[in-house]
């Protein structure tokens, strides 16, 4: 069995209850096989008394069989039940969970705020190429705000205001804020993250994201990492205060069922965005769930729990995951930089990263078929959601690695010219050489080359002992013309 070692982990919260399955294969690689998602509402009706009522816990009753069904399809070997603000702050809490555990056989921790936040933290660091940043997880019950510097977790609270009480506690959106505003001037710290990049996690802090996106038509899928500018932010919470609700609930982005608490339950965000004056907003998918995942999986490999390189670390994952040839890829990746090194000055040190995470990957495709491997390698990469990399990077290495063979022009591309710039297209389509012509130089997969030399006017590509190369100098033809004709070098196979 494909991943034979499958958990699962339940995010049980105020207005949603989540389960995600991963896989975890012989090799260490790990995926997302599934995630399930039910607006159970368990806050509603808890008011200022803080008693889960019984209606909210018959929902989560049929949600959690439908979930207890899935572990059983993907046969799943141990699964985890996280709690947070509506159950930590129920008077009933331990009638509730004997309930649960009862009707639906799942054993509920409950997390406190701190080990939530954490969480949190642990979620966006693994998945994230941040320093420093001021992390919110706007949820339904409780906000969650860490101050991140130099990637670790400096400072954190969680606050017991959430969408969902905001909007049923208090009657106005003035209220709601002022209220926030009391509690974040309890905390001098976040004078720390003037400046910082907002990440954001949870579901009204995605609308924003989602709005966006629908006006622009962004054509990727994945939202992890989508990043907007402070006036494009301010633009989207304008309109959301100017719309009534039934025109939100047809609002492009937002969720009919999210409509009604999106207004107030937008004020600690709102209050932040204000008090912080964020250059971007970042968005992150992966959050409580994701840290949780990461923490056990780090843990039984003696790794530390926060990546030191979170691109590294996806590129080891994606070359276990889509049983990549390692030799040759890392070969390939070898003679891309050393043809860059040697006359890449028209490119940057940027340029270059990109070049390098394309030649790793650049055989995804043959997960899919050999022929017109780069065509399924240029998908593949744009919906790859590859930790470490903006939607930016993502599209160029998806256009080295569509490139290296030839033109991707089954895609129409345009929606992705425009958002890297034409100069910018056109620059990768130039990068695309060096990845090519080192493919073809591995023609026959055995490393003949030992190195590549250059004095300015020869390039002499100096093979290993008893090697020669005639099988590479017939698959490089096109692109060692190319390159004579674009850096006017002589080519000598020695």
């Amino acid at each position: 069995m494909e991943y034979p070692h499958r958990k699962s982990i339940i995010d049980l919260g105020s207005n949603s209850v989540r389960m995600n399955i991963y896989g975890i294969g012989e090799a260490d690689d790990y995926i997302q096989m599934d995630q399930a998602k039910e607006k159970v509402r368990l806050s509603e009706g808890m008011g200022r008394e803080l008693t889960i009522k019984s209606a909210p816990l018959e929902r989560l009753f049929a949600t959690l069989e439908l979930f207890s069904q899935l572990n059983r399809v993907y046969e799943v070997e141990e699964s985890y039940a996280l709690a947070t603000a509506a159950v930590r702050s129920a008077v009933n809490q331990t009638e509730v969970l004997e309930r649960i555990e009862h009707r639906t056989g799942f054993s509920f921790q409950v997390l406190s705020g701190e080990e939530e936040a954490e969480l949190d933290y642990l979620g966006v660091v693994n998945t994230m190429a941040i320093d420093d940043g001021l992390l919110v997880d706007l949820g339904g019950g409780s906000t969650e705000i860490i101050l991140v510097q130099d990637r670790q977790m400096k400072e954190a609270i969680s606050l017991p205001l959430g969408s969902v009480n905001l909007s049923e506690n208090y009657d106005t959106d003035r209220a709601a804020r002022l209220r926030i505003r009391q509690e974040l001037q309890k905390l001098p710290w976040l004078d720390q993250a003037r400046g910082y990049d907002i990440i954001g996690l949870g579901g009204s802090i995605r609308t924003l994201a989602k709005i966006n996106r629908a006006a622009r038509r962004w054509p990727l899928f994945s939202i992890h990492n989508y990043a907007m500018a402070a006036e494009d932010v301010a633009e989207v919470l304008a309109l959301i205060r100017r719309l009534p609700e039934k025109r939100l609930a047809r609002t492009p982005g937002i969720s009919a069922s999210r409509a009604d608490i999106l207004k107030r339950g937008l004020a600690p965000f709102i209050e932040l965005f204000r008090l912080i004056e964020p250059s971007r907003l970042r968005i992150s998918t992966s959050g409580l769930r994701e840290g949780f995942f990461y923490t056990r999986y780090h843990t039984k490999r003696g790794l530390p729990p926060v990546s030191n390189d979170v691109l590294h670390d996806a590129l080891v994952n994606f070359e276990r995951r889509y049983r990549l040839n390692r030799v040759h890829c890392a070969y390939v990746t070898r003679l891309s930089l050393e043809l860059f090194d040697h006359l890449g000055d028209d490119f940057d040190p940027e340029d270059r990263l990109l070049l390098e995470v394309a030649a790793r990957v650049h055989d995804i495709g043959m997960h899919v078929d050999y022929y017109s491997h780069h065509l399924h390698g240029f998908y593949l990469i744009l919906q790859s959601n590859l930790s470490g990399l903006s939607d930016e990077q993502l599209i160029k290495v998806a256009f080295l690695v569509g490139y290296h063979r030839q033109k991707p022009n089954l895609f129409d591309l345009r929606p992705f010219v425009q958002i890297v710039g034409s100069d910018t297209h056109k620059r990768m389509k130039q990068l695309s050489l060096f990845l090519s012509l080192a493919e073809q130089l591995d023609r026959s997969e055995s490393q003949k080359i030992q190195s590549i030399d250059y004095d300015g006017r020869v390039m002499t590509f100096r093979l290993k002992d008893g090697f020669e190369a005639s099988l590479e100098e017939q698959a490089a033809q096109l692109s060692l013309k190319r390159l004579q004709e674009k850096y006017r070098v002589k080519l000598v196979f020695l």
